[in-house]
């Protein structure tokens, strides 16, 4: 007789079964039956769910995190940021420069001044 492969439950299942219980829409029991599922395990993603739940309010946005990533960083590195047509716009040698910059790096520089 071939042993039963174990279940694996995605993140959202798994939110989705907690979500009923801890409303009240559905006791354990009955989330059990309608899920298919044992009973203990609900109890488990349950009290991990509430365990963590603190840890969702001090989390920063990823969005967030990313915008004061960059404005840090334009803050350090905003030399870096000039638009290469303007500082050659002012080398007398600009003509010179483009042609060196677009042959021994690829870097193409033929917009007009």
């Amino acid at each position: 007789m071939a042993a039963k492969k174990r279940r694996k439950f995605t993140s959202e299942f798994r939110a989705t079964v907690v979500l009923e219980v801890i409303s009240g829409r559905m006791t354990v029991a009955q989330a059990a039956s309608k899920f298919k599922i044992m009973d203990g395990a609900i109890y488990e993603w349950r009290a991990a769910a509430l365990e963590r739940l603190p840890l969702l309010f001090e989390m920063k946005a990823p969005e967030q995190e990313g915008q004061e990533r960059i404005a840090e960083l334009a803050a350090r590195w905003q030399w870096r940021f000039y638009d290469p047509v303007d500082v050659l716009r002012d080398c007398p040698m600009r003509r010179f420069v483009t042609c060196l910059l677009s042959r021994c790096f690829g870097i193409d520089f033929w917009r007009p001044f």
